[in-house]
């Protein structure tokens, strides 16, 4: 188990640093450059991007540690969905939820994709907080190409959920 979290928060910790050097290069970048044109704020631009900073990089509710945990928790979400399909499909449960209405089997199939997602990754990164522990373990090591691996979970992840749906529709699992 221990393995699993580590490898989640590995994934956790280079996603949110990618979104820090995409957010420094698109979002804050452009910004001081607009602001250095009045004259307020070049005065106080000093003080101003230590607010900023903090706001972009806090690791407990920054806006870069809160999108990474919700690349996280979609990603996640693309890794489970395929399982359900299976699960719906060739494991019968349809049949099971066949007195149900539609709308009622998709609700219950809402509520288990959801509920599974959430309970993975309350557990491998964001109960207690388990994550900083672990970020700041991952700042010692070097991380000059890591940010690779996050790009490539999540690109993974995407495809394996788009080749899922695909085929699902193929084989008219629905």
């Amino acid at each position: 188990m221990e393995l699993i979290r580590c490898f989640w928060n590995y994934i956790l910790y280079y996603t949110y640093q990618l979104l820090n050097y995409l957010g420094n290069i698109l979002i804050t970048r452009p910004l001081i450059y607009l602001l250095n044109f009045v004259k307020y704020f070049r005065e106080n631009l000093k003080k101003g991007k230590s607010h900023l900073n903090n706001i972009k990089y806090n690791r407990e509710y920054g806006i870069s540690i809160i999108y990474a945990k919700y690349i996280m928790l979609l990603s996640t979400t693309f890794i489970f969905v395929p399982f359900y399909f299976i699960l719906y499909h060739f494991f019968n449960i349809g049949i099971l939820l066949s007195n149900l209405s539609s709308s009622v089997a998709n609700i219950i199939f809402f509520i288990l994709i959801i509920g599974s997602v959430i309970f993975i990754n309350y557990f491998l990164s964001f109960k207690n907080s388990v994550y900083i522990d672990y970020f700041n373990y991952f700042d010692k090591k070097n991380r000059k190409i890591n940010c690779l691996w996050a790009i490539l979970f999540h690109f993974f992840t995407l495809s394996f959920f788009l080749l899922s749906i695909y085929f699902a529709i193929k084989l008219d699992v629905f």
